[in-house]
């Protein structure tokens, strides 16, 4: 720029003026490479205000636009409009990055149940695949938007050891006005599409039997109720027996989608 006015100063003295034009376009070139390095190394906002300075010279207008996308506000703009075409796991990557900016969570938490409508439109099978190839914390919360119905064969097809589902009710905050809470159930382990589960907490309590004198297990009022309508799954909606703490394994069902809980028998 020095150079520049320096040749421009000369009033046109031999080939001054061209001097004066090369070093300014020397000069646009380097701001031109700086941005560019900038936008390379991540640097969105500082190639943005020099993009800007150089007022269409060579592509800087396509970078300009580029580089604002990738600025905070910009990428948040991009996840909003990829959210209203459809995209929603491009738009859940970005806003899982933008973290607490302006309404991101809530953003997310949108494209999630966007995914989880998109997914229930499809078969179990497929929407399975897809939600396998995601990392078990966005599978789950996608899971989590979607119709109790649908979703309870993914859970199984897609839980894996250690993780934590909900599957059925039972009442645990002693008000029945609510009606009765989901049950948070931890993955013991995983076979094939067989889940085997453990209640996250304990569910009831029930004495042995209703007054204190020796009996038998077939005759005692805890196997009584057990086998009554008043746990978690009762005997119409199982097969075997029950052991506490409500420990169950489930699976698929052969060419259906249905969830069949197989109880584990325990002797006193």
């Amino acid at each position: 720029t020095e150079a520049a006015e320096m040749f421009t100063g000369l009033n046109g003295f031999l080939d001054s003026d061209n001097k004066s034009q090369e070093c300014v376009m020397a000069e646009r070139e380097k701001r031109y490479q700086d941005a560019c390095s900038l936008m390379d190394s991540g640097n969105y906002q500082e190639a943005v205000e020099i993009f800007r300075s150089l007022n269409g010279y060579k592509d800087s207008s396509e970078k300009l636009e580029e580089a604002q996308q990738m600025t905070v506000d910009g990428r948040y703009e991009t996840a909003v409009q990829l959210i209203r075409t459809g995209s929603y796991m491009q738009a859940a990557a970005i806003l899982t990055e933008l973290g607490d900016y302006k309404d991101s969570a809530d953003m997310l938490e949108e494209a999630y149940a966007g995914k989880a409508v998109s997914l229930s439109r499809t078969d179990v099978d497929n929407a399975a695949a897809e939600l396998q190839a995601m990392d078990p914390q966005t599978a789950s919360a996608i899971i989590s938007k979607m119709d109790p119905a649908f979703a309870a064969p993914l859970v199984i097809m897609t839980a894996q050891p250690g993780d934590i589902i909900r599957f059925g009710h039972y009442e645990q905050d002693n008000d029945q006005g609510n009606g009765a809470e989901w049950i948070e159930w931890t993955v013991l382990a995983r076979e094939d599409d067989v889940l085997t589960l453990i209640s996250s907490y304990a569910l009831d309590i029930h004495a042995y039997h209703d007054e204190p004198r020796e009996i038998d297990w077939a005759s005692c009022g805890l196997r009584e109720w057990l086998n009554s309508s008043k746990t978690p799954f009762p005997p119409g909606n199982r097969t075997g027996s029950v052991r506490l703490p409500f420990i169950i394994r489930i699976c698929r069902n052969t060419g259906s989608a249905a969830v069949r809980i197989q109880w584990t028998v325990c002797h006193f």
